[in-house]
């Protein structure tokens, strides 16, 4: 007998599933975001530097082009998504 996790034809379907079932829900998150932070008024009207302001719709706009790519309306392009994103996620620093 194996130890560790069991990879069986349910497993994989139960895997996949979830993937795609959470790749939607980001989808979807992501794009309420842009929609609600889009423009440099609501977020310099609540304390966002212009700068700062300048550099999280840039954050959001390329989480829309991912939107666009998930569900069809939309390119994909030549862009490291996660270089992009760093600094969205705290660390500055890709990977």
């Amino acid at each position: 007998m194996a130890i560790g996790y069991l990879v069986t034809q349910n497993s994989i379907n139960n895997r996949a599933g979830g993937l795609a079932a959470r790749l939607k829900q980001l989808a979807d998150d992501s794009q309420n975001f842009y929609t609600e932070i889009t423009g440099l008024a609501p977020l310099t009207g609540i304390g966002f530097a212009a700068g700062d302001a300048t550099a999280m719709n840039t954050a959001a706009a390329s989480m829309e082009t991912l939107v666009g790519v998930y569900y069809g309306t939309g390119h994909a392009v030549a862009f490291n998504f996660d270089a992009g994103f760093a600094n969205v996620r705290g660390t500055g620093i890709p990977g």
